[in-house]
């Protein structure tokens, strides 16, 4: 898999970089991905570090 194009978001999700159209924060302290597809994903607090890949 390569990194450049795909990050994982939660345990049981891996998400396309370019396939992200928003990020929204949750009250849980998580974040949620919306996709372009209009999807809904959870950004886990554990890979909330992951938000600046995203972001880019």
């Amino acid at each position: 898999m390569d990194l450049k194009i795909f990050v994982r978001i939660h345990r049981s999700s891996i998400v396309r970089r370019s396939s992200v159209s928003e990020l929204r924060p949750n009250d849980k302290g998580e974040y949620l991905v919306l996709l372009k597809t209009g999807e809904t994903l959870t950004l886990s607090r554990t890979n909330k570090h992951k938000l600046a890949e995203l972001m880019n």
